[in-house]
């Protein structure tokens, strides 16, 4: 019996490494341009209002409507927040087809995982073909096993709501028209997903978010400068680094960054810690008045996002979401492109990286205190464009990859290198 279990083992177990070997290919099948894929990033705002208008008008039915040029800057956003990955989306006469390639390694001169598949016209949700390096599986199992995994990844029946949303997809002009159902039950079937986690660790962050949240809420008046986002960071360190003393510093620097991102933010970033507003009487506290860096209100918005999505993600995705949104902001109407607030969201990445750096946790809470200065963080401003127009974006500087932006990236990042947290 034993003999039979172990030989069934090992057919599996070689099973899946022939699987494995025939997913994995030596060389990356597609070879896109991300800068210039992003030429056109300023065409997703309209996707971004009809993706709104189907979540404020959650009992109707909606029509999104997704061109080409949508679908090529969104792969250009991909391949900015993540290197290693390259897509390209090509609208066919009756289907659409996708093309990834992602560098998982750099062993044996590098290993690549080889993504396409086919998204066909139809009622529903329809795949015709998934291929991963020279596995081919037909679309239905493939969406199938998506749709499995998903809801055991989250607990929920959230992946098959979703493709039962979908009535039908459309190619017409290069542009995919996707019908959907009123999205009342699939947003209800979200909040369901548990983001928090059940650890010990995720209840206490949890418990610790909290807690600054409160601390937050009942500072008093800052004498100086009500709206600084600095009198509060300030405080914060302070606190944290009281708890720090028998504790974690780097679990509480992260919650005092999260706390603050739903203080000065917006208050949206408490749900990804979980349902605080139950359990702190239904209301999340936020500030009375927008706080500002460098005077401005803005800027500290594109800092403490930037840093809440930095350790939400990676500090990679962080900047690209910055730098995607100037890209947009360059379209009629936007306040245009600016280097301004794409200083705000490198630094803010770069705060929240080194305050979760369990080696430096506790000695940027000593220089924050210390200085008790924005300048301690955030750098210079001064001599920077904003406010470009696609026009005039792409006569000065072309594309995000042109040798002409990067030496002004490279000019931001030498002052943040330059900030005083950053020794």
């Amino acid at each position: 019996m034993w003999q039979k279990v172990k030989v069934s083992l090992l057919i599996v177990l070689v099973l899946v490494l022939i699987l494995v070997f025939l997913s994995v290919d030596f060389s990356g099948s597609v070879s896109a341009d991300g800068g210039r894929q992003l030429n056109d990033a300023d065409s997703v705002n309209q996707l971004l209002y009809e993706s709104r208008q189907a979540i404020i008008k959650r009992k109707n039915n909606h029509q999104i409507k997704i061109t080409q040029s949508q679908a090529t800057s969104l792969a250009g956003f991909l391949q900015r927040a993540y290197p290693e990955a390259r897509a390209i989306v090509d609208f066919r006469s009756d289907h659409i087809m996708i093309a990834a390639t992602y560098q998982f390694t750099e062993l044996f001169g590098g290993l690549y995982f080889n993504l396409y598949a086919e998204v066909v016209e139809g009622e529903g949700f329809n795949l015709r073909s998934v291929s991963v390096g020279q596995v081919h599986v037909p679309g239905g199992l493939a969406l199938w096993l998506t749709e499995i995994i998903a809801n055991r990844y989250t607990q929920s029946d959230v992946a098959s709501v979703a493709l039962d949303t979908i009535e039908a997809v459309q190619v017409i002009d290069k542009t995919a028209i996707v019908s959907l159902k009123p999205l009342l039950s699939l947003l209800s079937e979200f909040k369901k997903v548990d983001t928090s986690g059940e650890d010990e660790r995720s209840n206490i962050f949890k418990q610790r978010v909290m807690g600054y949240l409160f601390f937050l809420d009942q500072l008093p008046p800052n004498p100086e400068n009500r709206n600084s986002l600095n009198y509060y960071l300030v405080e914060l360190m302070k606190e944290a680094k009281v708890y720090s003393q028998n504790g974690d510093p780097v679990l509480e620097n992260e919650a005092a960054i999260m706390a603050l991102s739903a203080y000065a933010g917006h208050r949206r970033f408490a749900r990804t810690v979980g349902n605080l507003s139950e359990t702190m009487g239904g209301v999340i506290p936020t500030v009375d008045k927008g706080t500002t860096l460098a005077g401005r209100h803005d800027l500290s918005l594109h800092f403490i996002f930037s840093a809440a999505i930095k350790l939400l993600s990676q500090q990679g995705f962080s900047i690209a979401v910055g730098e995607f949104k100037e890209l947009m902001d360059r379209g009629q109407g936007g306040s245009g492109y600016s280097f301004v607030d794409l200083s705000a969201d490198m630094a803010g990445a770069h705060f929240a990286s080194l305050a979760v750096t369990p080696e430096l946790a506790e000695s940027i809470q000593d220089i924050i205190i210390a200085f008790d200065d924005e300048n301690a963080y955030f750098p210079q401003i001064n001599n920077l464009d904003e406010g470009l127009s696609k026009q005039a974006f792409i006569q000065k500087y072309g594309s995000v990859d042109s040798e002409t932006y990067q030496k002004v990236v490279k000019v931001i990042q030498g002052r943040i290198d330059a900030l005083p947290i950053s020794h």
